[in-house]
């Protein structure tokens, strides 16, 4: 029974927010994609059950610590160059699965990388500093470690 009152675009928008496709929740749960899509239709008579969201919500604490780790590396960098900030921060950013797969840190979908990184982009930003995206096989990329998967 599900007692939160997170509606089913609560849902939707925060597996969005997090860059978690139906099928990558649906992996991580042993579920079948479409009970996970269902869950989002508003015809659909069945909400995610408590255990689904509270998934979801760890998976949300998991996505804030990582762009906490990033930007806070930045910082640190930063300062380790008495204080000279580079003049753009550059951050990996992935074309598609395979291109994770080869090139990434962890396990997990390149959804959910970038995301992130987009995430820590904007925070930077935010901060004044400039952000610049680079693939992984560009020249002289500079990986961004922190906002892969953990």
């Amino acid at each position: 029974m599900t007692t939160n009152t997170y509606s089913k675009a609560d849902f939707r928008a925060l597996r969005d927010k997090l860059g978690l496709s139906c099928r990558d929740v649906a992996d991580a749960l042993g579920l079948s994609e479409r009970t996970v899509k269902n869950w989002e239709k508003q015809s659909h008579p069945k909400n995610p059950p408590d255990d689904v969201w509270q998934w979801l919500k760890n998976q949300e604490i998991t996505y804030y610590k990582a762009i906490e780790e990033s930007v806070n590396l930045v910082k640190e960098a930063v300062q380790a160059a008495d204080g000279v900030a580079p003049r753009v921060i550059t951050l990996t950013y992935y074309r598609g699965q395979d291109d994770y797969n080869r090139y990434g840190r962890d396990p997990g979908s390149y959804h959910v990388v970038n995301t992130r990184t987009r995430a820590v982009a904007l925070e930077l930003e935010r901060l004044g500093y400039s952000v610049h995206y680079q693939y992984p096989t560009d020249d002289n990329n500079i990986y961004t470690r922190a906002t892969h998967n953990d």
